[in-house]
């Protein structure tokens, strides 16, 4: 009798542990697939600065232009 709950035992870790490792790789790949998606939300934020920056470029011109006009 104890050797057989001894070998269940057992047999119940062994599993858990499987379990653990397929987790442990399940995880480490989510974390680096989160990694390159904020790689590529950085470098969208990015590109947006960088239009936000010529949209106001651009606001200042047309502003400078329909000054001009009026004079």
């Amino acid at each position: 009798p104890i050797t057989a709950s001894f070998s269940k035992i057992t047999e119940t870790l062994s599993k858990v542990s499987h379990n653990l490792d397929l987790l442990t790789k399940d995880l480490e790949s989510s974390k680096s697939d989160r990694l390159m998606i904020h790689e590529e939300l950085k470098k969208h934020d990015e590109r947006l600065d960088t239009h936000a920056e010529k949209l106001v470029e651009h606001t200042q011109q047309i502003k400078t232009l329909f000054r001009e006009r009026r004079k």
